[in-house]
């Protein structure tokens, strides 16, 4: 697809691995959006390998009426990353704003998105407030483990939070094509999956802010764009959580990679100025296990409630795969500090951001292919 010149507009996709049962309500939400007749939009599901007729069910649903068309794509190759640069790929307009199929977007959300990105043309994404909508009452911990379900405020005001909170969610997550242009010309690829199909890996919106950092794009969040996350109730057991921690503890180790590449000293250039890196991050892991021996003992009992539990699931399993890693981690580090892509966007501040913003016209209409 030529991304030559941006045409102004909201592509809204969900990727989708059999969300047969949860999709109605969110495309109910998208078809009740309130957008101006000027701002062209879309609405793009990705059937990531479903087996329950997500795809045949989001076409039925979408009115003949609706108020912007809707495209089904299908990513044979199971991971939502997958489904998520494909997405990309096929997206029509120069916002990208991505919705998990549990998400009910509230009737100003195009409208919304596309008023940040164009308000803040140094934004590479953005993201908002996320309120729980839950099929059954949550357990008493619940409240203690918000974020972990992509729930509740990103930041406590509208502005920038690229080095202070660092990262969006990807439920709701709204990104600029441009930045992702940029980085996937220049040769970003993710080294995370996300969710591959029923499997809880995890990480792939973070490690995709943490690009857009080191290319030097601003991260943004607005509480007033918000939307409803749906939670299901057989989310919301002590297992399920126990696995989201030692699936964060897993991803954790390749957004280490990216940390520690942007705060090694600058000139290093070759592969055996990192060696030392695996073990820097080994030490400081075995450093926070020591000094909470509680953690020890929780993970040994495990009860439910546990914070202590938690955490110490997540540092075991950033530790197990981070020995995984053992032959990896360095090069990993070293590969990201060289990349093409780091800082990739950061000329283009002072030029084209503005320039593109200003020719950016909501009234361009989209040629038929």
């Amino acid at each position: 697809m030529d991304q030559s010149a941006p045409i102004c507009g909201v592509s809204v996709i969900i990727c989708c691995h059999n969300g047969a049962t949860r999709l109605p309500p969110t495309l109910a939400h998208l078809l009740a959006q309130k957008v101006r007749a000027d701002l062209p939009w879309e609405v793009i599901v990705v059937d990531n390998v479903s087996t329950d007729g997500t795809a045949e069910l989001a076409q039925r649903l979408w009115l003949a009426s609706a108020p912007a068309p809707l495209r089904v794509l299908r990513e044979s190759q199971l991971g939502k990353m997958h489904a998520f640069r494909l997405g990309c790929t096929h997206a029509r307009y120069d916002v990208l704003s991505f919705l998990d199929d549990d998400n009910w977007v509230d009737p100003d959300w195009v409208e919304s998105v596309y008023r940040v990105l164009q308000e803040h043309p140094e934004v590479g994404a953005c993201g908002g407030y996320n309120e729980p909508v839950f099929e059954t009452p949550p357990p008493p911990w619940f409240k203690t483990q918000y974020h972990c379900f992509a729930l509740g405020a990103q930041a406590p005001e509208a502005g920038d939070i690229t080095w202070t909170r660092g990262y969006l969610w990807g439920a709701g997550m709204t990104l600029r094509r441009q930045a992702w242009k940029d980085l996937d010309d220049n040769g970003f690829r993710s080294r995370l999956t996300c969710r591959r199909g029923d499997q809880l890996s995890s990480g792939g919106d973070s490690e995709i802010c943490a690009a857009l950092r080191l290319a030097g794009w601003t991260l943004w969040c607005d509480p007033q764009m918000r939307l409803r996350h749906f939670v299901p109730s057989n989310r919301l057991s002590w297992s399920h959580v126990r696995q989201l921690y030692q699936s964060f503890g897993e991803s954790m180790v390749t957004l280490e990679a990216y940390e520690m590449a942007r705060v090694s000293p600058e000139g290093k250039t070759q592969l055996a100025d990192f060696w030392g890196c695996w073990r820097r991050l080994l030490a400081r892991i075995c450093l926070r296990l020591i000094s909470h021996p509680r953690q020890w003992v929780a993970a040994l009992w495990a009860f439910e409630g546990s914070t202590a539990a938690l955490e110490a699931g997540f540092s075991l399993s950033e530790a197990s795969e981070l020995l995984r890693q053992r032959s990896k981690f360095d090069r990993a580090v070293f590969e990201v500090f060289t990349a093409s892509w780091k800082r990739s966007g950061v000329n283009r501040h002072s030029t084209l951001r503005h320039a593109e913003a200003a020719k950016c016209d909501p009234r361009r209409t989209l040629s038929k292919t």
